[in-house]
């Protein structure tokens, strides 16, 4: 009787012990302790790497909601052993301009590179978070035919499946399984971002107008209704996204 007693009070000291125990979003396999390798729920694997982007920290391993529908794993945090050929979709963060390059000319010398090359060639869907590529920090300063040339490297991503989506939106395309309408392609990411207007109160507008404006965060112009903009500035605010809008 004793013995018994005291048995379920060990029971109990454990089952306290462990809610009391901090929860860990992964395990040293990549994947939420919440799922079991039993687990019939299609795989969904969050592709990161280290880099100067804002910190991801792969957040889809905090909700409810994608976790009720998907066994989650993490390929960092299992040293990239994931096997693509076996998951459903991939979440891909931490795109660099050194990453994307090599990416799109079929360079595969990292394991994060070998990855997504990997997922593409499987016809994996594949998404990047728009706020995750380090090329859209250089819209307003680099020179736009060096700017020109990494776009194009992105845009044959796009074109071999990879789905450019805003960070708000992603969960409830997993979740829902949304069209890619839903998403955010990049030739729509400034809609997303914060406006800065600029007006010129200037009979000729230069390119050179364009360019400081452009170069102080500008992505709308604001120009007088009769005002002459040359062909250059116009060419200019083009291929920087920046809208020209006269009063």
């Amino acid at each position: 009787m004793v013995e018994e007693l005291a048995n379920r009070v060990i029971a109990a000291m454990a089952e306290i012990e462990a809610e009391q125990k901090p929860a860990e979003a992964c395990s040293t396999t990549g994947f939420c302790y919440a799922d079991t390798p039993e687990s019939k729920k299609p795989i969904l694997i969050g592709l990161t790497q280290d880099s100067a982007l804002p910190p991801c920290r792969f957040t889809l391993l905090e909700s409810a909601r994608v976790k009720e529908k998907y066994r989650i794993q993490c390929a960092q945090k299992c040293d990239y052993d994931v096997d693509i050929a076996s998951c459903e979709a991939v979440v891909l963060h931490d795109l660099t301009n050194e990453s994307l390059a090599k990416i799109a000319s079929g360079i595969c010398d990292t394991a994060y590179t070998k990855l997504v090359s990997q997922a593409l060639l499987l016809g994996k869907t594949v998404y990047l978070l728009q706020d995750q590529i380090e090329l859209y920090n250089y819209r307003q300063t680099a020179a736009k035919v060096y700017y020109k040339m990494f776009r194009e490297k992105l845009g044959l991503l796009e074109q071999s499946g990879l789905i450019i989506c805003c960070p708000d939106k992603i969960e409830d395309i997993l979740v829902n399984g949304q069209p890619t309408e839903a998403t955010c392609p990049a030739s729509e990411v400034k809609k997303t971002a914060v406006e800065k207007t600029v007006t010129l109160e200037k009979h000729l507008i230069s390119e050179r107008d364009v360019v400081t404006a452009c170069q102080s965060g500008a992505n709308r112009i604001v120009v007088g209704a009769r005002a002459i903009v040359t062909d250059l500035a116009k060419e200019y605010a083009q291929n920087h996204d920046v809208a020209l809008v006269r009063e």
